[in-house]
């Protein structure tokens, strides 16, 4: 979640952009295609990754190749509304910035980014009735019913604090998933890195951490020194660490992605230029770091209102088609134009294992492939801060389906919007 999105004004509504899809190769592409065989190669152990940097010759981010044609085709089910601070078993639900289904209850459990403000850091199990869900304009909420409520728990048994009284001490939890193997729960916090001249730093690393069904902390992944928060000119930015994780079908992959550059990587994206992202591929059992990805978030894809104004973009969440292949959401908001969003097809078998730079300053790499898959702008309905999503239950056709949902920062001009798509599988 961005800070600045917190303060979103009344009359927002979403900007389509021009939604295409890549049908051909770009030229040089077999040239291309030999560098990224050598990168997975190295990234396989086949050959060393330093020979792997040295053969994939030219620019600093070497151009990826154009992924294959989607798989899918996306077709709206339908969407439903959480009236503003809905209250469930005295809590306010909002701020859902995260949304994994269980199929061992047939339940979603949605975790909330409420930093101790308005009630302790928790998440909820809930359930979702897609039948419910409607393709009206002003849709209700029929279908939705929260069944349970958790309070997240430190190492030490304790809650996280209250931001406003202590922000060293509060989480900023983002992202939430089942480890269907063990039954447990994984989550990721932001951190904090608050920087200004005269005062005390406040420095509070990102976490991926596994908890039990209740919230009880069972262990931390190891967290690389490259995305710790720090004082200097590197490591995670505020409220751009560690947005979106998901796991392979396997569940022995966990992919964790950071949803801008790290300070020393390179900017935040512009208008005109996007932002190098890290993808971590955590092996689960271990915890260890197996290997680190580039994802390039798009440039700022519709401009504010009035030049000058707030804009941005960056990874809202990602989930695994495979062991190679991602589902990568970016999600956008500008001033005075609102919020756009946009579902990328994106493959990591190519890219380059970047876990030995400490920083990408200079170097030469292959990113993952990226093609445009769904823009929200296609719905007809009112888009909002979609930051969840998840794989839901299959259809009586058999087809699988997503399910999103939205962050609407507890803020009365925002909405707690959960949408449903179809997966038409070609």
């Amino acid at each position: 979640m961005s800070a600045a999105r917190e303060s979103a004004g009344n009359g927002r509504k979403s900007f389509a952009t021009t939604a295409g899809t890549l049908t051909g190769f770009r030229p040089g592409l077999v040239a291309i295609d030999m560098l990224a065989s050598v990168a997975l190669r190295a990234r396989a152990g086949g050959v060393p990754a330093l020979l792997a940097v040295v053969l994939l010759a030219g620019c600093q981010s070497v151009p990826a190749p154009t992924a294959t044609a989607s798989r899918f085709e996306l077709a709206f089910i339908g969407h439903q509304v959480l009236p503003h601070k809905f209250r469930y078993n005295d809590t306010v639900v909002g701020g859902l910035s995260g949304i994994d289904y269980d199929t061992a209850t047939h339940r979603y459990w949605s975790i909330s980014d409420d930093r101790s403000e308005f009630g302790p850091s928790r998440f909820y199990e809930l359930a979702l009735d897609l039948a419910q869900f409607s393709k009206a304009p002003a849709p209700g909420h029929a279908g939705i019913a929260f069944t349970g409520v958790y309070t997240l728990k430190r190492p030490d048994g304790s809650v996280f604090a209250d931001y406003s009284k202590d922000q060293a001490n509060a989480a900023d939890p983002e992202s939430i998933r089942v480890h269907a193997p063990s039954g447990r729960l994984v989550w990721s916090s932001e951190g904090d890195r608050i920087v200004a001249a005269g005062k005390p730093p406040v420095l509070v690393d990102p976490h991926v951490w596994e908890v039990e069904r209740d919230g009880r902390f069972v262990r931390a992944l190891p967290v690389p020194d490259k995305f710790r928060a720090s004082a200097a000119n590197r490591g995670v930015r505020r409220n751009l660490a560690f947005e979106g994780i998901s796991f392979t079908p396997d569940a022995a992959t966990l992919y964790v992605a950071m949803e801008n550059a790290l300070l020393q990587d390179g900017p935040i994206p512009t208008l005109g230029n996007g932002s190098a992202s890290r993808i971590l591929e955590y092996d689960y059992a271990s915890g260890e770091v197996r290997a680190e990805f580039v994802y390039e978030v798009s440039p700022i894809p519709v401009p504010p209102k009035e030049p000058g104004k707030f804009a941005d973009n960056g990874i809202s969440e990602i989930l695994a088609i495979d062991r190679n292949r991602l589902l990568v959401m970016e999600r956008s908001y500008a001033q005075g134009a609102g919020n756009t969003i946009r579902l990328f097809d994106v493959d990591l078998s190519g890219a380059t294992n970047v876990a030995q730079f400490d920083s990408l300053a200079g170097k030469r790499y292959v990113p993952a492939t990226k093609r445009l898959l769904f823009d929200f702008a296609t719905l007809p309905i009112r888009l909002d801060n979609l930051e969840g999503m998840t794989w839901g239950p299959r259809l009586s056709n058999g087809n699988r389906t997503l399910i999103f949902v939205s962050d609407d920062n507890f803020s009365e001009s925002q909405i707690n919007l959960f949408v449903a798509l179809e997966v038409r599988e070609r």
